[in-house]
């Protein structure tokens, strides 16, 4: 048998197949080649929390090629059993399977074992967090401390207070046509873009924030 390997120009003892990484050291790869490269800052980021705060303290030291469905299973009992709310669960274990497809795309598994487990958090809660809008008494006393401790932030506020505006919204906020109404009086519209869709739409805004951001 040896002698056999030895003509064909193989080794006389085949070489042991290095052993596949675990997922704590095959999300390093991931993220270097493929998240930090090909996905935009602000998906790029909640693939980072998936990982950090739910994935790896669970799953980091299973090998990548011995992880199974039970243990993807395990991590969605765990998460709803936190009272993690539904889309919470459902982005951790979307950029689970996203790393496997990857993973399988490069040899290293066969199957995903992160695929179609929808059904598994069905009942999870939705949670959504409550909503304490500030009072008209507190709007000016807010925007008073924001210009005296942090003015060069003071217009980010004054929009979001005058617009409600998502964080998504201002962070993709550029200005639209300024027109003049027929008093005089100066008014713009906002155009506005989230950081996931290209679609826009035209927020409108008083003549006093235009003002006040224009100067």
């Amino acid at each position: 048998m040896i002698q056999a390997r030895l003509k064909l120009g193989q080794d006389a003892v085949p070489k042991e197949k290095p052993a596949a990484p675990t997922i704590a050291e095959y999300y390093k790869t991931f993220k270097r080649v493929y998240v930090d490269t090909g996905l935009r800052e602000s998906t790029a980021n909640n693939y980072a929390n998936s990982f950090r705060l739910y994935i790896l303290p669970k799953l980091a030291g299973l090998r990548i090629d011995e992880t199974e469905r039970q243990h993807v299973e395990e991590l969605i009992a765990d998460m709803t059993a936190k009272g993690l709310a539904k889309d919470t669960i459902r982005l951790a274990i979307g950029v689970l399977s996203v790393m496997f497809t990857h993973a399988k795309d490069n040899k290293l598994v066969h199957e995903n074992p992160a695929s179609r487990m929808g059904r598994y958090y069905r009942q999870a809660n939705k949670v959504h967090e409550e909503i304490e809008p500030l009072t008209n008494e507190e709007v000016p006393v807010f925007l008073r401390a924001a210009m005296e401790l942090c003015p060069q932030h003071f217009c980010l506020f004054l929009c979001a207070i005058h617009t409600g505006l998502r964080s998504g919204e201002i962070a993709g906020l550029h200005w639209g046509i300024l027109t003049s109404k027929a008093n005089s009086s100066s008014s713009g519209d906002l155009s506005a873009r989230t950081a996931k869709s290209v679609q826009r739409r035209l927020i409108p805004s008083d003549g006093s924030m235009s003002q006040t951001i224009c100067w």
